[in-house]
């Protein structure tokens, strides 16, 4: 059996925690990985994990879709290519996505064990639920049907289940809804970073609740009423929203004579600033690392070059990845890792000033 599977490991006498470990110390692209195997530190292991996935993206770049689909028994395409028929295929995939069911569990152990598992694990499931709260079921309703205002009117009418709905919401968010598009604004501002409001527009949209357009009157253009919004809330009008001509919209900011040249950038330069660390002094916007290549931010006490990651085509990552290996760049790709990264960073360089 493939060492990569949690029931090798569980079948030679390791707990399912103890599986999962020898597991990730195997993969190249867990950071457990490079520490266990190769004694490097955390943030050694991380800066290798991170090379393993810019590579692994460049490979995958230059593979057809098509070709990438028939290595997935996931995908039709898979079976397509072992001889199967499109309907065949179809169901050999629904097969795979079916991961617990009776007649799974008879195949696998046999009509009485496999019935006995199956009514177990029932059992389990209902003794799981049962143990549960009132505040616990809610939670777990919302996050099912019950977060649509439809389920609620087609029980109770368009009134009354209006009225139920949005008292169960409030309940289980612990928070008042937004009726008007006035308190949908309150509730950016209250619910959201205002760091996030930087975002692209389209990003700052996910941040509101399907459920909240149930109950208000949508903007005919959702996305451009948002840019309203948070172009009139940004103060001194330091930052400028920009369309570019392929349509991709974009947030950018002048420091000084240096130019923030994305939402992430901007995010970044703020967590620094909200540190107390000043620009110039504490970190550098855009220094060049020779008379080709420029870093997003260079800081200062640590001397560390900063990439934040925004692109995923192939000509974008082979530049970041010979940063990373001639210059040293750290590369983020996220906000968690921007966060991540900054304090631990504040950690060792500044917390004993």
């Amino acid at each position: 059996m493939s060492a990569y599977k949690k029931e090798t490991w569980i079948k030679k006498g390791f707990t399912e925690e103890e599986a999962l470990f020898q597991i990730a110390i195997r993969r190249p692209t867990n950071k457990l990985y490079w520490i266990h195997k190769h004694g490097l530190s955390e943030d050694e292991a991380e800066k290798k994990v991170k090379e393993k996935q810019i590579k692994s993206s460049l490979q995958s770049a230059k593979r057809p879709k098509e070709e990438i689909r028939k290595t997935s028994v996931r995908c039709v395409e898979y079976w397509h290519a072992q001889g199967y028929s499109h309907t065949d295929a179809i169901k050999k995939v629904s097969e795979i996505q079916t991961t617990f069911t009776l007649k799974k569990c008879i195949e696998k152990y046999g009509k009485e064990e496999g019935l006995l598992v199956w009514e177990n694990r029932q059992k389990k499931w209902q003794k799981t639920l049962t143990e549960k709260n009132q505040t616990e079921i809610d939670e777990i309703n919302l996050k099912k049907n019950s977060k649509k205002l439809s389920c609620w009117v087609n029980k109770y009418g368009p009134e009354l289940g209006k009225e139920k709905f949005i008292l169960f919401l409030e309940k289980v968010t612990s928070s008042k809804i937004p009726l008007t598009l006035k308190e949908v604004e309150q509730y950016l501002l209250d619910k959201i970073d205002p760091i996030e409001l930087y975002l692209p527009v389209n990003k700052v949209k996910k941040r509101i609740p399907n459920y909240i357009w149930e109950l208000v009157s949508k903007p005919k253009d959702i996305e451009q009423w948002l840019q309203s919004f948070i172009e009139f809330k940004i103060p001194h009008g330091q930052i400028k929203f920009s369309r570019k001509t392929n349509n991709r919209s974009y947030y950018q900011m002048h420091v000084g004579e240096k130019l923030l040249r994305s939402s992430n950038e901007i995010y970044f330069y703020e967590l620094l600033c909200e540190l107390g660390l000043k620009n110039t002094e504490d970190f550098i916007i855009e220094l060049p690392y020779n008379k080709h290549f420029r870093c997003d931010f260079y800081l200062t006490k640590g001397k560390v070059y900063v990439e934040l990651l925004g692109f995923s085509d192939e000509v974008y990552l082979q530049k970041m990845y010979y940063k990373a290996s001639t210059f040293g760049s750290i590369l983020l790709d996220n906000k968690k890792q921007y966060k991540k990264f900054i304090n631990e960073y504040y950690d060792k360089h500044y917390n004993n000033r």
